[in-house]
Formats: C-alpha cells, sequence, structure tokens
C-alpha cells in the first residue's frame, strides 16, 4: 500500500470511528428508552437494565455500520477536495484506484465486521435479551400475582 493510500486510509478510518461512535449512542439511546418501561415497570435493578441495553447493541451495529461509511467516505473525500489533495494526487499522475483503493478496503472491513456481529453475536445476543425479557416479566407477573389476595385491576 503506497503512502498516499495509508494516509486516505487513516483520514477515512477515523471519521468512521467517530461516525460509528456517534450514531451509535444515538441509536442506541433511543432503543434503550424504548426498553427502560419493562424494567422499571417489573422492579429490576439497574443492573439488569444495563444488561439489556447491552444486548441490544449487537442488533444496531449492522443498522448503523453503512450509515457511518457514508459520512467517512464523503467527509474525506470533501475535505481532500477543498483541500486541493485530490488534485495534487492527480497531478502526481496517479490512477484513480490510487484514492478509490483504500476506501474500497475500509468498505470490505466494515462488511466483514457487520457480518460477523450480525451472524456471530447477535443471536446469542438476542436469545439471551429474550430469556431476560422473560424472566423479567415473569417477575412482574408474581409481584402482581399473590396466593390469598385480590387485587382490582386498573
Amino acid at each position: 500500500m503506497k503512502v498516499v493510500e495509508r494516509y486516505i486510509m487513516r483520514r477515512a478510518f477515523v471519521v468512521f470511528m467517530a461516525a460509528l461512535v456517534w450514531t451509535l449512542a444515538i441509536v442506541w439511546t433511543t432503543q434503550v428508552l424504548a426498553k427502560i418501561d419493562l424494567v422499571t415497570d417489573s422492579g429490576q435493578s439497574a443492573l439488569t437494565f444495563f444488561e439489556v441495553a447491552a444486548l441490544i447493541l449487537p442488533s444496531i451495529i449492522p443498522i448503523v455500520v453503512p450509515f457511518a461509511l457514508v459520512v467517512a467516505v464523503a467527509q474525506t473525500l470533501s475535505v481532500m477536495n477543498s483541500d486541493s489533495e485530490l488534485a495534487v494526487v492527480n497531478a502526481a499522475g496517479a490512477s484513480r484506484w490510487t484514492i478509490v483503493r483504500p476506501i474500497m478496503l475500509l468498505a470490505l472491513a466494515a462488511a466483514v465486521f457487520s457480518f460477523a456481529v450480525d451472524n456471530g453475536i447477535d443471536p446469542y445476543a438476542r436469545q439471551k435479551n429474550r430469556a431476560l425479557v422473560a424472566s423479567s416479566r415473569a417477575d412482574l407477573l408474581s409481584l402482581i400475582i399473590q396466593e390469598g389476595t385480590f387485587r382490582k385491576i386498573d
């Protein structure tokens, strides 16, 4: 890999990671806030809430990775164009492939990462999350239904 390709790869990767972290934080927060009622209504601990929150993350990653990649590529190439770096690379006689190769490698790495999370970690996390939600709902029923008492349902 040429010096220019490593430079483009490094710039795109840094922006990709920043975009991924911020986008994950936003989407993850909205998903976690939707699940907070389950934990609070069933009287679960904060540890259970954080466990549910952590188990949601693997299902969000494959959705967010492409958006972060598009943001990273667009921002990197836009900044390089505005700083006339792309013109310098072209004037130096480098082919377009010199600019495209690091972006394609980053896209391939993002696709492999997304595939690994979606097919390796996510099924386990969904199974564990389903068991945790079922346990929380069972705890909620045991709080409501008690032997020898009658409760009025609102």
